[in-house]
């Protein structure tokens, strides 16, 4: 790991060594520099009664380097300057960019606690690479806790806005975290995903959707949309959708709802409309008597992990007022909600 450095070193009067440096690299491990350090002759355990520090360091690096890396998780660049104190370490993000994601923000690092502040922001960046990024960086959550899937595959264009702040022991960040974000992606293809794909089967399964969607091709040619729109914040180590908006040729749907990270436990509920592209909505609601009339709507439950999802008919009156609303405000347009549950049938049977 070739480093070019410049600036001076030198005793300040605690037997600390004062710096203020320039440090950059065409690309640094963090991994390996961590083992490094570990692993150095003079990192032994401070005898009985020492009072010796291990980094008896003060003053201010600033570093650059094109790409850094630690565990499967690459910045593409990554600048930073880094305050070293007696009791702390602050380190300002200036420049980094993660997927595709820019990632500017503080981190405060000391004995007792980490402190982050970090904002996420992207503009009309490719999905499809973005997502590759995340899948291939997928070892790294899961040594941080965070359940996710790996058979998330989609294209489009996609921008994001977000805030994420913390304070607490490196292995309880998740749990003390919290943060908002908001993002959309327009004119893309969804080749997998597990929600969408169950919602899919079950309403083919319960012949809502015959001959509109094709389950076999989805993994092929896509499950075509037209705009995808979420507001999410995270607090408790859960992720609380306040809103999820997918407006598709072949099929619309509004959500509500919170996916544990912790667990990977997922409780949301849906709107699908039937009449289900949504640019032509008003003119297929019908008129009656001069007044516009409901657009047919089911409300459904999603619970479950993500690799036991499970899909359920909701009653009407278990949709919230605030799901509600968003449907309504999507189509701009009263909904009428449907109950698809099965009912007993004449024969003593049951049918949907």
């Amino acid at each position: 790991m070739p480093l070019k450095l410049s600036g001076t070193i030198q005793p300040e009067s605690d037997n600390r060594l004062g710096l203020d440096l320039d440090i950059a690299a065409d690309a640094v491990d963090l991994d390996r520099l961590i083992q490094v350090l570990k692993s150095g002759p003079e990192n032994k355990e401070p005898q009985a009664g020492s009072t010796s520090e291990p980094f008896p360091l003060v003053g201010n690096i600033r570093f650059k380097a094109d790409r850094l890396t630690f565990s499967d998780l690459a910045w593409t660049p990554l600048h930073a300057d880094v305050s070293l104190n007696k009791a702390n370490t602050d380190i300002t993000i200036k420049e980094a960019a993660l997927c595709g994601i820019s990632t500017p923000g503080t981190l405060t690092l000391s004995p007792e606690a980490v402190r982050f502040d970090i904002k996420t922001v992207a503009k009309d960046q490719e999905l499809g690479a973005s997502l590759n990024c995340f899948i291939v960086a997928e070892s790294a959550f899961d040594q941080a806790g965070v359940k996710t899937v790996k058979t998330l595959k989609a294209d489009g264009t996609y921008s994001l806005k977000g805030r994420f702040q913390g304070s607490g022991k490196a292995e309880d960040l998740l749990k003390t975290a919290t943060g908002q974000v908001e993002g959309s992606a327009v004119d893309g293809h969804i080749y997998q995903d597990v929600i969408l794909l169950n919602v899919l089967k079950y309403l083919n399964t319960s012949e809502l959707l015959t001959g509109q969607t094709n389950l076999k091709k989805m993994e092929t040619e896509g499950f075509g949309y037209r705009s995808i729109k979420i507001e999410a914040s995270l607090q408790d180590g859960k992720i609380s959708y306040k809103k999820a908006i997918l407006d598709g040729p072949s099929m619309a749907l509004t959500g509500v709802g919170e996916q544990d990270l912790l667990t990977g436990q997922l409780d949301m509920n849906l709107l699908v409309p039937l009449q289900v592209t949504l640019s032509r909505v008003l003119d297929t609601l019908p008129l009656v008597g001069g007044v516009l009339q409901g657009l047919n709507t089911i409300p459904l439950g999603v619970k479950g992990t993500l690799d036991n999802v499970r899909i359920q008919a909701l009653a009407p009156s278990s949709v919230s007022y605030d799901l509600k609303t968003i449907m309504e405000n999507t189509v701009k347009g009263p909904i009428k909600l449907l109950h698809i549950g099965k009912k007993p049938a004449a024969d003593g049977k049951t049918s949907p």
